[in-house]
């Protein structure tokens, strides 16, 4: 139909269409992510500072959703299967000019950044391989 045309047209013009893309490059490219909700996405969209609506499938992603929302990146929006055009038009329109969704995301790419998990992760595993190991101490845990 005539719609459908027109944003044929549209997205020609206007989207960049790829294969794929790391997305700690992307997303901070993006005035607004949209994903599903998952973790491994939602910690790269946190961390990139951009506000973020998510459309959330299945399980877990409801409830990051809502941590998402409750962190002021973005509004709850309905799920993918039940979202409708206009309801996504409102959120994308919300994150990409309320100044609050944006101090919002960089609030929580602020908070990504401090917690140093990687670093945290691996202070961890070699106090485990360089302590408790040799000393046997990790046997007490099973025990």
């Amino acid at each position: 139909d005539e719609d459908s045309l027109g944003l044929v047209e549209y997205a020609k013009g206007n989207v960049l269409f790829i294969e794929k893309a790391p997305q700690v490059w992307l997303f901070p490219k993006c005035s607004v992510v949209v994903i599903h909700g998952g973790v491994g996405t939602l910690a790269a969209a946190w961390t990139s500072g951009t506000p973020l609506v998510i459309c959330p499938v299945w399980l877990d992603q409801f409830g990051n959703q809502w941590l998402n929302t409750l962190m002021g990146t973005a509004g709850l929006c309905a799920r993918v299967d039940d979202c409708m055009p206009e309801e996504l038009a409102y959120h994308l329109k919300t994150a990409a000019t309320d100044p609050a969704k944006k101090r919002g995301a960089e609030a929580v790419q602020f908070s990504m950044m401090m917690d140093r998990g990687v670093q945290t992760a691996m202070e961890h595993i070699d106090d485990v391989l360089l302590e408790e190991v040799p000393s046997g101490r990790w046997q007490d845990w099973w025990s």
